[in-house]
């Protein structure tokens, strides 16, 4: 199997996730930042793996633009999502995944799961720490990534 794993990544979490799936997957892997690498043709893939966190309830532009160009070709293959949130609220966080992706999407993913969160105040401007802060009561830099979560997406996606 010939597996695409794409994923945009503000700080560098979804990036490590991508990394950890790929070392638990079977056959090919292709990793691609798509903040680096534009995949215009995903027909060559059997398997495409979509990660991005939600960032005040958005994935990645980078990402929606993937999914936009590729989603005819998206919903021939077997695929899953996974996503890096800091919603707290299983709800709300729920809701923003429907927002983030369509339906139809949805529907046909063979997984979609919210692996963790990771925040580096460092990498945020001062306005994005200051909403953190009054509106997340996030006061320092944290690393929450599930890696028994990472575990069973990939067999969830695999079987």
């Amino acid at each position: 199997m010939n597996t695409l794993i794409i994923y945009a990544t503000k700080n560098g979490s979804v990036k490590e996730v991508a990394q950890l799936i790929k070392r638990e997957l079977v056959g090919k892997v292709k990793l691609v930042n798509a903040h680096d690498e534009i995949i215009k043709d995903v027909t060559e893939f059997d398997n495409i793996l979509i990660g991005s966190s939600i960032y005040f309830g958005q994935i990645d532009r980078k990402i929606k633009n993937f999914i936009f160009l590729n989603r005819p070709e998206i919903l021939k293959k077997k695929f899953g999502f996974f996503i890096m949130a800091v919603e707290p609220n299983k709800e709300m966080l729920i809701k923003q995944v429907h927002n983030a992706l369509s339906n139809d999407l949805i529907d046909k993913a063979e997984t979609i799961s919210v692996i963790g969160s990771q925040i580096k105040l460092k990498k945020f401007s001062w306005i994005v720490r200051i909403i953190l802060r009054y509106f997340r009561n996030i006061k320092c830099s944290y690393k929450d990534i599930d890696k028994e979560k990472i575990s069973e997406f990939v067999k969830k996606f695999q079987d």
